[in-house]
């Protein structure tokens, strides 16, 4: 019995990591050599209020004058950014 179920979970786990190989083949819809992503706390850097707001958009605006680069966005959790939102979600009547 022991050696079925581990035969059962070693295929299971061959096909996992297969599953996880053919991942990177994937293709995207964009060139991923051609992305770059980055991480700016503007909070740590010392802006406030108004001022983190400009940031966002004064940074936007200079990384579209660029050369090569053909789009630009901000986000809260970024792409493949490996963070989650951390939203509650209450729902009526319900207590945790």
């Amino acid at each position: 019995m022991q050696v079925a179920i581990s035969l059962v979970l070693l295929v299971g786990a061959g096909l996992f990591l297969r599953t996880l190989w053919k991942l990177q083949t994937v293709e995207l819809g964009y060139a991923k050599e051609k992305l770059l992503l980055l991480t700016v706390d503007g909070v740590t850097a010392g802006y406030k209020d108004a001022r983190l707001g400009n940031l966002w958009h004064d940074l936007a605006d200079r990384i579209r004058l660029l050369s090569g680069v053909r789009g630009v966005t901000y986000s809260m959790n970024g792409l493949m950014g490996g963070s989650e939102s951390a939203d509650e979600i209450d729902v009526e009547g319900f207590t945790p």
